[in-house]
């Protein structure tokens, strides 16, 4: 089947979360560039070779603030009718970004295109050394994201691999549109690791999550993965609310009390942003 062919099954998460027709993807696919396929692919239909199950649409809401005043979160949190708990424990996260060489991803990014999309490697915890990676294509309209993954099999040292073998390994693994958005998404060039914390209401409705030391490094010109020299960035806290499409009344009223100020924000964009000097 062509690539064109698969973009005429739209994604019925998507058809279902804002109506989106296969028409319209037809149409876009005649248009674009090979290039720009990758900002499609949200649109396709079954995906073979998932090791996850494909993630529902959600709505996700991001607030930055100075990380002194995550006090004050955590008070708010404490007061919210809808009596938050901890859903999850505390771990770091750490992602590996990939890009074009001309910066595709964190350019659509910047000019607030509303179809955006990253592809990513992800592995949880501190030790590098056996990592349990995750491939993720991360896709966003407005404010709904989701993303689909497949876990890549067995554990990888991230730190004394090679772009080579890593790179080896992940075309090994990855199947269907994922090994084609792989193939796709350019070389890695960042890298950002951060601790996360995970909150939900009683029901289980609205998620929030607190991202704190935010770290991040860059991937350029080097022959394997750089996770000792992080680049100099400012010391704040990321919150995102987070629900499923049919429940966007429950975020909003979530987000009205807030303490902080509601954002556009990308932990990668800032990440490139830094490491760029911009």
């Amino acid at each position: 089947m062509s690539i064109l062919s698969a973009l005429h099954r739209t994604d019925p998460r998507v058809r279902e979360a804002d109506g989106w027709d296969r028409q319209s993807v037809a149409e876009r696919a005649r248009r674009t560039a090979s290039g720009n396929l990758l900002r499609l692919l949200p649109q396709t239909g079954p995906r073979p070779g998932l090791a996850d199950a494909p993630e529902r649409p959600r709505f996700e809401f991001k607030a930055v603030a100075p990380s002194w005043m995550l006090a004050d979160l955590m008070a708010w949190l404490l007061v919210q009718p809808d009596g938050f708990h901890v859903r999850h424990p505390q771990r770091r996260i750490n992602s590996i970004y990939f890009d074009t060489v001309d910066l595709q991803r964190y350019t659509e990014n910047l000019s607030g295109a509303s179809e955006r999309s990253k592809a990513r490697l992800r592995w949880y915890g501190r030790d590098a050394s056996a990592a349990k990676l995750v491939f993720e294509a991360k896709r966003k309209r407005n404010k709904l994201g989701w993303k689909d993954t497949q876990r890549i099999p067995g554990r990888v040292d991230m730190v004394g691999t090679s772009w080579r073998d890593l790179n080896a390994t992940l075309r090994g693994a990855l199947r269907g549109q994922l090994r084609l958005v792989f193939d796709m998404a350019g070389g890695p060039v960042l890298c950002n690791s951060y601790d996360r914390e995970y909150y939900a209401s009683d029901d289980d409705i609205v998620r929030i999550t607190i991202d704190r030391d935010i770290r991040a490094y860059d991937q350029r010109g080097t022959d394997r993965p750089n996770l000792t020299r992080p680049c100099l960035q400012d010391d704040i806290i990321v919150v995102e609310v987070k629900a499923d499409a049919a429940n966007g009344d429950r975020v909003a009223e979530t987000m009205a009390t807030l303490p902080l100020r509601v954002t556009r924000h990308s932990k990668y964009a800032a990440g490139v942003a830094a490491i760029l000097g911009a």
